[in-house]
């Protein structure tokens, strides 16, 4: 399994003092690549391998002069790479947050609040 994240400074609004526009909210250390971490880290505990890749393609995107909306193109580069490298990969999750507010994104289930999970699948293996 091969976790990345083509938007890598997504944040969360709780963490960002006085920004309250979700779609601002950026951070360098805090923000979704700590969920792949965790992600990666729990599959570990049940012996699933996984590699957690670090790429910065914000970074990445500066250092070539391209736009945000660009960052599909580049994260599918790096992933390209992982592909050719590592034949044993069934599996790429790309991790983001959603925009939406806590209120929007948390459900009840046996009296316990936890966060929605939205999961999107293709194969389309010819076309990456």
């Amino acid at each position: 399994m091969y976790i990345y994240h083509t938007h890598n400074t997504e944040s969360y609004l709780p963490f960002l003092k006085g920004e309250t526009n979700p779609n601002n909210a950026r951070h360098s250390k805090v923000n979704v690549t700590l969920v792949g971490d965790m992600f990666g880290k729990a599959l570990d505990q049940q012996g699933i391998g996984n590699t957690v890749d670090k790429t910065e393609i914000e970074k990445r995107l500066v250092k070539k002069g391209l736009k945000y909306p660009q960052s599909y193109n580049e994260s599918r580069l790096v992933v390209k790479e992982a592909l050719a490298k590592n034949d044993d990969l069934d599996y790429l999750i790309d991790i983001h947050r959603d925009s939406r507010r806590k209120k929007d994104t948390t459900v009840e289930i046996k009296g316990k609040k936890i966060c929605e999970n939205c999961v999107c699948c293709w194969e389309e293996e010819s076309k990456l």
